[in-house]
């Protein structure tokens, strides 16, 4: 089985985070149309000297006349202790004002994908609220005990023996990503990505 590692992690989180903004769509629930991701910032760096993080930013806009959106804030490090990825996330509404409780996001079900009367939705995840070690501040996140085994199966799939180690970093993150990312939180925002030009 594939094992991410830091240094794999390190060596192609740029590589990801530009395929990532290159296949990263939002589908918008009042059209079924592609909806409007606007990346307000976005940036990869060391923040020790083992250490990188990709951070973004994203805003995502229903129809321009209801101008109802929400800003969402991720970032994507690599744990040690779980040796894969990990996602921390957060979500402003249109007046700037943190949600970090999952009851907060009800006014936002329909942009986001969710359905207001599934409670069994908000039972599925096991979100923690923690502080962001490498950023030193509050953020929410997936909890990654079961990652390993469950993208190790996704990953097995997709990577094949003669993949070149990019090929093989990026497919494995790709799969993290489909399964533990912004994806599997908000169902209306899309990821997709083809490898053909990597």
């Amino acid at each position: 089985m594939y094992q991410l590692t830091n240094e794999i992690f390190n060596r192609y989180i740029t590589d990801f985070n530009d395929l990532i903004l290159d296949n990263l769509t939002y589908i918008n629930t009042t059209s079924s149309t592609h909806g409007s991701i606007n990346v307000l910032n976005n940036y990869v760096k060391s923040v020790t000297p083992t250490k990188c993080i990709c951070y973004s930013c994203i805003e995502l806009i229903a129809a321009k006349e209801d101008r109802k959106y929400l800003k969402i804030e991720f970032t994507i490090s690599y744990s040690d202790f779980y040796s894969v990825p990990k996602l921390h996330f957060r979500m402003y509404n249109n007046m700037d004002q943190l949600l970090l409780d999952m009851d907060q996001w009800d006014e936002y079900n329909e942009l986001l994908g969710m359905s207001p009367d599934n409670e069994e939705y908000k039972k599925d995840y096991t979100f923690t609220i923690e502080t962001n070690e490498l950023l030193n501040s509050t953020w929410m996140s997936i909890h990654p005990c079961e990652t390993l085994e469950v993208v190790g199966q996704f990953a097995e799939t997709s990577i094949m023996e003669d993949d070149k180690e990019k090929i093989k970093a990026l497919k494995y993150l790709s799969s993290w990503f489909g399964t533990y990312g912004l994806t599997r939180i908000f169902p209306r925002i899309s990821y997709r990505p083809t490898f053909s030009g990597v």
